[in-house]
């Protein structure tokens, strides 16, 4: 039987709602408040209320009226949307409301539980992202009207704004409890390290159980402060809080950075040697793509590449990448003119083959008392006639290690004037 609600009910409906709302914290209030006392009462055969996974890019059910909620707050058979998958999905993806008069004519229809002929999605949009969206079907074909669609998007966008704000409670929530539990953790850190010492352990096991630990317990709270800083960004875009939750949520960037790094640094001076894992491929393109990543996805109008007519060759990409990562970006940051220059040729490498990359920029150098320490950690070089360190201090302490602990060389030109020059020789896969 078709819905007989008439605009003053649907009007009642949406205050009523509106106000019962107010007084909901979470998001499963919400969304079942929304599928009982909204969805509930229209004389719809069923309706089910879905949430975006972001980080998995699908809807998943959440809340439903109707045969898919047999009983209290349980979904019955739940299932997984792909974004832009079927009519939910579509209806994510556009940001727009679907209806459709006959689902038997629609490719797009997806079976749940059981067919019927109309459907009505409509998405839930908050500052210009789906985080949601309101599903009914209905066993007549031709069932839902523009009154039906216009209401239900109203009723998505009065919910909008209050599931965000249940969202960023929730995600607060998840952060200070992670902050707990890493606090906890960090008290029996010492006492465990000296237990695993003491008990005969090797001596490497020791040093990544350790990186181990570290790693989880020091990224769980940056990530907190990240992410919390980033939420109240939100909540206060403007005013006098905006400036300093910005400093916050970059210091936090900043410094969740640095002990990427460090941790990269200690894990792979741990290690010791190791052997290359060679991987075919084109030079010209992985140079131009490295160096264009630094420079707005595009190659430096005035960066020069001297290749030697170099084309397909077999290195071991991860390490080549993780060592010229620093020196392109140093090279590009610190050279106003953009004048980079990478020159690359065959060389013997103590008896295999070997290529010299040689990567120079027009920069104003770095001052001469820190050219025989420039490799150590924590040593940030010193930019001529200035007075503002240029960096970490790590990224070319963990450019050395790599190429130290594959056997490959890497050293800085102190004679190359002007700017610096940086060279690596390192071996490459024999040809077949």
């Amino acid at each position: 039987m078709r819905a007989t609600n008439s605009s003053d009910q649907l009007l009642a409906l949406v205050q009523a709602y509106s106000k019962k709302m107010v007084a909901l914290a979470s998001i499963e209030e919400v969304l079942w408040l929304l599928a009982h006392e909204v969805m509930g009462v229209l004389n719809f055969e069923d309706c089910v209320i879905y949430l975006v996974d972001p980080e998995r890019h699908i809807l998943v059910q959440k809340a439903a009226f109707g045969p898919k909620n047999p009983e209290g707050q349980l979904i019955k058979d739940p299932i997984e949307i792909a974004i832009g998958a079927g009519i939910v999905g579509d209806a994510a993806k556009k940001q727009t409301a679907q209806r459709v008069d006959d689902t038997l004519l629609d490719e797009r229809y997806i079976l749940d539980d059981e067919a019927r002929r109309s459907e009505l999605a409509v998405p839930i949009v908050y500052e210009g992202k789906t985080i949601g969206v309101i599903d009914s079907e209905h066993s007549e074909p031709q069932f839902y009207t523009s009154t039906h669609q216009s209401f239900v998007e109203a009723i998505a966008n009065i919910t909008a704004s209050k599931l965000a704000d249940s969202m960023r409670l929730a995600e607060l929530d998840r952060m200070t409890k992670a902050l707990e539990d890493s606090h906890r953790n960090l008290k029996t850190q010492s006492a465990e390290a000296l237990k695993f010492a003491r008990s005969g352990s090797d001596l490497l096991d020791l040093r990544r159980s350790l990186l181990s630990r570290i790693s989880h317990e020091m990224r769980t709270p940056l990530n907190a402060v990240i992410g919390m800083s980033e939420l109240l960004m939100l909540d206060a875009p403007e005013g006098p809080m905006a400036e300093p939750l910005r400093i916050i949520h970059e210091a936090g960037k900043h410094l969740n950075e640095t002990v990427s790094l460090m941790l990269a640094f200690l894990e792979i001076r741990g290690r010791g040697e190791r052997k290359e894992s060679f991987r075919a491929i084109h030079f010209r393109t992985y140079v131009t793509e490295l160096i264009s990543g630094h420079s707005n996805g595009v190659l430096p109008e005035r960066a020069e590449l001297d290749l030697n007519h170099l084309e397909y060759l077999g290195v071991d990409v991860d390490a080549l990448t993780q060592i010229l990562e620093p020196i392109i970006d140093n090279a590009l940051k610190f050279d106003p003119s953009q004048q980079l220059r990478l020159s690359a040729n065959r060389i013997d490498f103590d008896g295999d083959p070997g290529l010299r990359v040689k990567v120079s920029d027009q920069g104003p150098g770095i001052a001469t008392d820190i050219h025989d320490s420039l490799f150590e950690p924590f040593i940030q070089g010193q930019i001529v006639n200035q007075q503002l360190p240029t960096g970490r201090g790590l990224g070319l302490a963990l450019a050395k290690t790599i190429a130290d602990s594959l056997g490959w060389r890497l050293s800085f030109d102190s004679q190359a004037r002007p700017g610096a020059t940086f060279i690596l020789d390192m071996r490459v896969m024999p040809p077949n």
